[in-house]
């Protein structure tokens, strides 16, 4: 999967579940978006893999470590959520680590709530009541283009409504 599908469907898991949460905060973990991504996604492989160093020097056959897979997919999380922590459609009181895989509070910033409160033209759903079912189903080519689309225009709705304009 390219770093964009996986930014996609994470930056769809994110904002549905703090529109689900508003205006309450959430607690976003990267560990937890990646694992979820992995699970729903097999095709990502193993979530952890055999540590033979490990095994060696423990005499545990048993011992395991990270895949290189999920660490890619924790950082991509990871940049996910700062990214939209960046661009303003989230916002947190904590102080952001950008250092450390730490957890965070985080809630919708208005204008993370505006753009998924529209509702489009085409759909009698809101963006962000899109983005709950399709995060909840996304696996498979059509849950992959449902939410590029919506993600494409959730951040088309902030920029217009910024009076930036299309990105």
């Amino acid at each position: 999967m390219a770093n964009i599908d996986s930014f996609q469907h994470y930056a769809a898991d994110i904002l549905a579940s703090l529109y689900e949460n508003f205006p309450l905060p959430h607690r976003l973990s990267s560990d937890a978006l990646a694992e979820s991504a992995m699970e729903r996604q097999p095709e990502l492989g193993p979530i952890r893999i055999p540590d033979p160093t490990k095994a060696a020097v423990r005499n545990d056959p048993d011992a395991t470590c990270e895949s290189p897979a999920f660490i890619q997919q924790r950082a991509i999380a990871r940049h996910t959520i700062l990214w939209l922590f960046d661009c303003g459609y989230i916002r947190s009181d904590e102080t952001i680590d950008r250092q450390q895989s730490k957890d965070h509070t985080f809630v919708l910033s208005p204008r993370g709530f505006e753009a998924l409160a529209i509702v489009p033209l085409e759909n009698k759903k809101s963006y962000g009541d899109q983005l709950r079912e399709v995060a909840k189903s996304g696996a498979g080519e059509a849950g992959k283009a449902a939410i590029s689309e919506i993600i494409g225009g959730v951040i088309g709705a902030a920029f217009r409504a910024s009076g930036l304009g299309a990105p």
